[in-house]
């Protein structure tokens, strides 16, 4: 968005580039730039510094594919795959972003992600299934489609209703 509406801006001198830079920087990011005087010159210094600590793709790349396979198992209720799903996607999306997201890494993470589910679900997933296989789209649907159903009709899955109906007798 920075990119778009500021950087590539050619309204906008540099130094103007720079404070608006400053004032949407946070964390160890902004303290990076903020003994740099605002001035035209700086405004390519904060780039550069920016670029050097956090521009590498590599890194960001492995940090997303490690945080989702380092992701706590989804319970099987509709508030815990929810969460998982919003996880796993935001993850995806910026992998995305950094055009990382080739059939090879589609697979590994269709993978790592239906190992995670609750084996109940990936059996109604499983039934629901044509084919029995996905893709990373098509599973992150099914895993958004058994939250829905759980959380709309605020219903147990079938082998939990039958578990806890065991457990009361």
């Amino acid at each position: 968005k920075f990119n778009a509406a500021i950087h590539s801006n050619s309204s906008l001198a540099e130094v103007e580039k720079l404070q608006y830079l400053t004032a949407n920087l946070i964390g160890d990011a902004a303290q990076l730039v903020e003994a740099l005087a605002i001035t035209n010159n700086n405004y390519q210094e904060a780039l550069d510094l920016l670029k050097q600590r956090y521009g590498r793709t590599e890194i960001l790349i492995t940090s997303y594919m490690n945080a989702i396979v380092n992701m706590r198992p989804p319970l099987n209720t509709a508030q815990s795959l929810r969460e998982f799903h919003d996880q796993i996607e935001s993850h995806i999306r910026s992998l995305k972003g950094l055009g990382e997201m080739n059939q090879m890494n589609h697979s590994v993470l269709v993978s790592i992600i239906r190992q995670k589910l609750p084996m109940a679900v990936q059996t109604q997933m499983y039934r629901e299934s044509q084919t029995g296989t996905w893709d990373l789209t098509q599973l992150m649907q099914a895993i958004l489609k058994e939250t829905n159903a759980q959380c709309c009709g605020h219903i147990t899955h079938p082998m939990q209703a039958e578990t806890q109906n065991y457990a009361s007798a």
